[in-house]
């Protein structure tokens, strides 16, 4: 089972001004309107995206620039049911929480709290619970295995080896 912290900081109140000042450009998540219920929005960030400028300063810190990477932010309302589920397309990613409280991700039904995760969420069943807080994350999607991005990871030393939460 593949997902375990990262150590990296970021200015959580900076990437939510980005967040918030570009909201218009996102959409709600398809989910929604086959639930009738209004609970996550997306600003999905292609290559020609304003937003890009930002992140790329990110990925060259995670060391993941230049990969087939597809960030996005991910802002569930309270209350929020993500049901457990395998991305379909083997995708890996790092989710980095960008509000004060930790989110928790289930994987396998049972609950990890993070800050900033990379996770094999094409491997690993996962889901979110209803928590009374709201969440944004900033997450870097990638279409290329869990060992490439790992050894890229490692190389730049954002490895928390100790703090592993489920075995590689």
């Amino acid at each position: 089972m593949k997902m375990l912290h990262l150590d990296y900081e970021i200015d959580k109140e900076h990437w939510q001004n980005i967040f918030w000042d570009h909201l218009d450009m996102g959409k709600w998540h398809w989910g929604c309107a086959s639930k009738r219920k209004l609970w996550w929005w997306q600003i999905m960030i292609g290559h020609n995206h304003p937003i890009k400028k930002y992140t790329a300063k990110v990925e060259k810190e995670l060391n993941i620039f230049g990969l087939n990477n597809y960030p996005r932010f991910s802002y569930t309302l309270p209350n929020a049911k993500i049901s457990h589920h395998k991305d379909k397309d083997n995708m890996v990613t790092i989710n980095i929480n960008l509000m004060p409280n930790k989110p928790i991700i289930h994987v396998d039904h049972k609950p990890y709290p993070y800050e900033i995760i990379y996770i094999h969420v094409g491997e690993l069943a996962h889901g979110i619970e209803p928590d009374p807080n709201p969440r944004l994350i900033l997450k870097f999607c990638m279409r290329h295995t869990w060992e490439e991005v790992y050894e890229r990871l490692d190389r730049f030393g954002l490895i928390k080896e100790e703090q592993c939460i489920l075995e590689n």
